[in-house]
C-alpha cells in the first residue's frame, strides 16, 4: 500500500480538528500514529493528499469526522484490567449500602471488557437491582461492546468460575469466539457519548469508572471533563482513574477525597 507523507500544517490541522471535536491532544509523538491510522482511509477515498482529506473534514461531514475519531482514538482494554479496582468494587457489591441498588458509569468503556468484568463482579455479589452504562466516543468500540463476543484469548483474565458462569463457547460460524451471558447484557446500555460535550440524559451513579482516558486530555480538557462527570456522580460516590492518572493540580480535586489507589470519593 502506497504511504502518504503528513506535512507539518497537516498534522497541525488534524490536532485542532480533533481537540476540538473530542478534547483529545495529540502531542508531536503522534504523528506516525495519525499517518500511519489515516493513510488507509485517505487512499480508499482515491484522495492522492492529507490536505485533500482535509478538506472533507472542514466540510463538517459528521460521517468523515466519525470515522477520522474512530482511527485515531486508542481502545487497548482487557477484562479485569487493574484488579485492585474489581477488589474494591467487589466490597462494595458486598457491603448494606449498595447490595440492593448499584448503578455504575463505565465513562470510557472501549470494547466492553470493562463493563462486563464489572457486570460479573455485581451478579455474583447478588446485587439485587443494577444497572451499569457503558459509554465510548469510538462508534465502532461500540458496537463491538453491545454484541458481547470475543475471541477466546480475551478471556485469559477472566476468573474460571465466572468464565463457565458467564461467558458461552462459540460453534459453528462463531468457532474461537465467546459471547457474553444475556442475562448480564439485559442490564446494560450502551451509548457513544463524547465527554467534552453535554453529558446527555443518563441518570446518576453511584461509581464511575473513567479509566485510561484522561492521559490523552490537556488540563483544560481534563477539567472539563470532570466537571461534566461530577454531575452525574452521586454525593459520597466514587470516581476511578487508571494506576497512571491522578487529579493532582485539577481544580476539580478539592471536590474528592482519595481514598486509594486511583479512587476517589465526591465529598
Amino acid at each position: 500500500m502506497n504511504s502518504i507523507n503528513i506535512t507539518d500544517k497537516e498534522f497541525s490541522s488534524i490536532q485542532s480538528i480533533l481537540y476540538d471535536k473530542t478534547g483529545i491532544f495529540l502531542n508531536e509523538s503522534k504523528r506516525y500514529l495519525v499517518s500511519n491510522r489515516l493513510n488507509s482511509r485517505i487512499l480508499s477515498l482515491n484522495l492522492t493528499s492529507v490536505s485533500d482529506y482535509l478538506k472533507i473534514l472542514k466540510s463538517e461531514s459528521p460521517d468523515e469526522v466519525q470515522i477520522m475519531i474512530d482511527r485515531l482514538t486508542t481502545n487497548e482494554t482487557f477484562f479485569f484490567r487493574e484488579e485492585k479496582h474489581f477488589k474494591f468494587l467487589k466490597k462494595l457489591a458486598n457491603s448494606d449500602r449498595y447490595n440492593k441498588n448499584f448503578r455504575i458509569w463505565s465513562a470510557a468503556c472501549s470494547t466492553g471488557e470493562e463493563v462486563y468484568s464489572i457486570a460479573m463482579i455485581l451478579e455474583e455479589a447478588g446485587v439485587m437491582n443494577w444497572k451499569i452504562v457503558g459509554s465510548d466516543i469510538n462508534e465502532t468500540v461500540i458496537q463491538t461492546a453491545i454484541k458481547g463476543v470475543y475471541p477466546i484469548e480475551r478471556s485469559d483474565n477472566i476468573p474460571e468460575n465466572f468464565l463457565k458462569k458467564y461467558c458461552y463457547k462459540g460453534i459453528n460460524s462463531n468457532k474461537g469466539k465467546f459471547r457474553i451471558d444475556s442475562k448480564l447484557k439485559s442490564k446494560i446500555e450502551f451509548f457513544k457519548i463524547n465527554l467534552s460535550h453535554q453529558i446527555p440524559e443518563i441518570g446518576v451513579f453511584d461509581l464511575i469508572f473513567l479509566r485510561n482516558v484522561m492521559i490523552y486530555f490537556d488540563t483544560k480538557s481534563k477539567e472539563k471533563v470532570l466537571d461534566s462527570i461530577i454531575h452525574k456522580l452521586k454525593d459520597g460516590g466514587y470516581l476511578i482513574l487508571s494506576h497512571t492518572e491522578s487529579l493532582m493540580g485539577l481544580a476539580n480535586d478539592l471536590q474528592f477525597e482519595k481514598i486509594g489507589s486511583s479512587i476517589y470519593k465526591k465529598k
